[in-house]
């Protein structure tokens, strides 16, 4: 589960540059 935040903080900051 420890390796999915990465991902959420990518997703989150991709999110963010929309």
């Amino acid at each position: 589960l420890l390796g999915m935040i990465p991902l959420a903080i990518s997703a989150i900051s991709a999110l963010s540059k929309l």
